[in-house]
C-alpha cells in the first residue's frame, strides 16, 4: 500500500463570535465587527456555524470575503435541524448564501446526526465528522476530537502542554487529517500557535 504524505497542518477556528469569552483571544477594545478580520490573521480556515449563516443577510455573507485575506478558506458547519430536511429551504436559504463565498468555500462539515439530500450539494465537498478515539492518559486536556475526510475538530479544556500537542499532531498525521480546527475555549491562542509550531517541526 502506498504511503500517504500529509503536509503541515492547516489550522482553523470554529466561528469568531460565540464561545470566545473564555479564550481571551480578542483585545478588550476590539470592535465586534473586526473580530473576523483579527482572527483571520491567525489561522488558515474559519468555520461558519449554521446559526451564524442563517442569521446573516446577503451583504453580511459577502462581507466575510472582504473582511479576510484572500488565502482564508471557509467551512460551513451543518448540524441536525428539521430545516435541513426541507429541500426548498436548502436551495433558497442555505445554498444561496453558501454560493456568496465563491471559491473561498472549502466545503461543508456534516455531523453523524445530520442528513441532507446530497444531490443538492453535488458540487460542494462534504466532510463527514465522526468521533476519533484518543488516549486519555496522553491527552487529558482533550474533551472531544472529531474528524473525517482530512479535517479534525478539537474541543480542549485548556491549552495543551507540548507533549499533548505532539501526541495530537502525530495522531492526526496517522489518520491523514491535515486540517485542525479548534472550538473556542481556554488557551485558544496558545493552542493555535503550538499546533502550527509542532506540526512544522515534525514535518
Amino acid at each position: 500500500m502506498k504511503n500517504i504524505v500529509v503536509p503541515q497542518l492547516r489550522v482553523g477556528v470554529f466561528g469568531w463570535n460565540s464561545g470566545f469569552q473564555e479564550s481571551n483571544l480578542y483585545p478588550d477594545d476590539l470592535p465586534d465587527e473586526w473580530r473576523l478580520t483579527y482572527i483571520s490573521n491567525m489561522v488558515d480556515v474559519v468555520v461558519v456555524p449554521f446559526d451564524e449563516l442563517m442569521d446573516a443577510d446577503q451583504d453580511t455573507v459577502e462581507g466575510w470575503e472582504d473582511d479576510t485575506h484572500e488565502n482564508i478558506g471557509f467551512y460551513i458547519s451543518l448540524h441536525h435541524s428539521q430545516l435541513l430536511s426541507d429541500p426548498g429551504f436548502l436551495e433558497n436559504q442555505v445554498l444561496k448564501k453558501i454560493a456568496l463565498l465563491h471559491d473561498r468555500l472549502v466545503g461543508i462539515l456534516l455531523y453523524e446526526d445530520c442528513e441532507i439530500p446530497h444531490d443538492l450539494f453535488s458540487n460542494i465537498p462534504l466532510f463527514q465528522m465522526a468521533d476519533i478515539a484518543t488516549n486519555d492518559s496522553l491527552m487529558e486536556s482533550v474533551i472531544s476530537l472529531r474528524g473525517g475526510d482530512g479535517v479534525a475538530l478539537l474541543h480542549a479544556s485548556q491549552e495543551l502542554i507540548p507533549m499533548e500537542m505532539r501526541t495530537l499532531v502525530e495522531l492526526l498525521k496517522k489518520e491523514n487529517l491535515d486540517t485542525l480546527i479548534f472550538i473556542p475555549g481556554p488557551g485558544l491562542s496558545g493552542n493555535i500557535e503550538n499546533a502550527e509550531t509542532i506540526s512544522s517541526l515534525l514535518g
